[in-house]
């Protein structure tokens, strides 16, 4: 039986994830997004609100329309493909530290890698469902 015990921990240990991100994924994007340091914003006021991925996580944290797993999908999505560009400007990389470190780890804590994917795999989903709604009902007529 302890498989069966640890089939149900991650069972809780998903649920514990996404409770999180329901109810703490908003405040950890408001945080991202409000902390910048004096240094930093004296010498790149003008360039910061430019910033591709400033305004994509702003975007995607005043749209009404996505509830916060979808919302963490998104940013998900998008730092996937930060992280994978061949090429991060300094600006891009800063984003990408920030992100992992105050959205994804304070929501990951003590939860197994794998279940972390899963859910993270499902927040893309659904986010994907959201936007492109259509998306799992069409056919491609070759």
């Amino acid at each position: 039986m302890p498989n069966n015990d640890y089939d149900e921990f991650l069972v809780e240990r998903e649920k514990t994830l996404k409770n999180r991100i329901e109810g703490e994924f908003n405040t950890h994007l408001s945080n991202v997004l409000n902390r910048v340091s004096p240094s930093f914003f004296s010498k790149c006021i003008t360039f910061f609100n430019l910033e591709p991925t400033h305004l994509f996580l702003r975007g995607i944290h005043t749209n009404g329309d996505l509830n916060a797993f979808e919302k963490f999908g998104a940013v998900a999505e998008h730092y996937s493909g930060l992280k994978h560009a061949r090429s991060v400007n300094p600006f891009e990389s800063s984003w990408l530290d920030r992100i992992a470190c105050s959205v994804f780890q304070p929501l990951g804590n003590g939860i197994p890698a794998n279940v972390y994917s899963d859910v993270e795999a499902q927040a893309k989903n659904a986010y994907h469902r959201k936007i492109e709604p259509l998306a799992d009902t069409m056919e491609v007529n070759l």
